[in-house]
C-alpha cells in the first residue's frame, strides 16, 4: 500500500483471462486473493506493474466507467450458532 516492497501484499503477479473463462482463486487466509479482486474496479491502484482490460491499463480509465464494466461480488460466509445440516438448509 505505502510502495515499500518489503511491505508488498502482492508481487510477480501475472493473469491472462480470456473473454468467457471463469477464473477461481484459492489459496490460504491471506495469501492476497481478495487484494488481487480489490485491484481491478481500483478499489486500491497498483503501486507497480499495471493491469490491463482488453488492452487498456484501467488506471487511464475514470472510475465511474471502469466500474460500469467491472463488478467484483465478495462472498463473506455466514455460520450461524447451529448444526452443520441446519446452516447448509439456510442455503
Amino acid at each position: 500500500v505505502d510502495g515499500d516492497p518489503e511491505n508488498a501484499v502482492l508481487e510477480d503477479v501475472s493473469l491472462r483471462i480470456r473473454p468467457g473463462e471463469t477464473v477461481a482463486l484459492v489459496g490460504a487466509t491471506g495469501s492476497g486473493k481478495t487484494a488481487l479482486l480489490e485491484l481491478i474496479p481500483r478499489l486500491y491502484d497498483v503501486n507497480a506493474g499495471r493491469i490491463t482490460i482488453d488492452g487498456v491499463d484501467i488506471a487511464t480509465l475514470r472510475l465511474a466507467d471502469l466500474r460500469r464494466v467491472v463488478t467484483v461480488a465478495f462472498e463473506e460466509p455466514v455460520l450461524f450458532s447451529a448444526s452443520v445440516r441446519e446452516n447448509v438448509a439456510l442455503g
